[in-house]
């Protein structure tokens, strides 16, 4: 029954395993494990492990946390960021619409794995409260430039 509830959990982030007798067979593993030449960027030890501290800690647990293994969530949020989009990077129409789709779905989609701003603002609108200010910083010039015109 755990080994069912690792691969629900390690489902979710694009890990494909199947469940055979008391076996877990890693089938698919992300895109994000591999270099852009197609090599595995993790290595097969620290998949292992990763996997067998995720059965583990689903079995001890008894099913309860289905949280991804701690050294599995450290190797993906190294990688998160190295292929993200950039300030100044450009992207076709078609590219900003499908971009705009994936962040719909995410949970914390203003933010990257390791919690930073994934989002800056290229236009800012005024509210009424930004032009009172405006209006106050005028006016406080304006009496400055009088009171400096009494002394000069």
């Amino acid at each position: 029954w755990y080994q069912r509830r690792v691969r629900d959990s390690l489902g979710k982030v694009g890990f494909v395993l199947e469940v055979k007798d008391s076996e877990v067979h890693l089938t698919e593993i992300p895109t994000i494990c591999f270099t852009d030449s197609g090599e595995l960027n993790i290595s097969v030890d620290d998949l292992t492990d990763a996997f067998r501290e995720g059965v583990d800690q689903v079995r001890d647990s008894r099913g309860s946390n289905l949280s991804l293994p701690q050294r599995l969530t450290e190797y993906l949020h190294s990688r998160a960021c190295h292929g993200a989009i950039r300030f100044g990077d450009g992207l076709s129409l078609g590219q900003c619409q499908a971009l705009l789709s994936q962040l719909a779905v995410c949970d914390l989609p203003f933010q990257c794995a390791h919690g930073r701003p994934s989002f800056a603002p290229v236009i800012k609108l005024k509210t009424r409260d930004d032009e009172k200010e405006e209006e106050k910083g005028v006016r406080e010039g304006l009496q400055f430039l009088k009171l400096r015109s009494h002394f000069v």
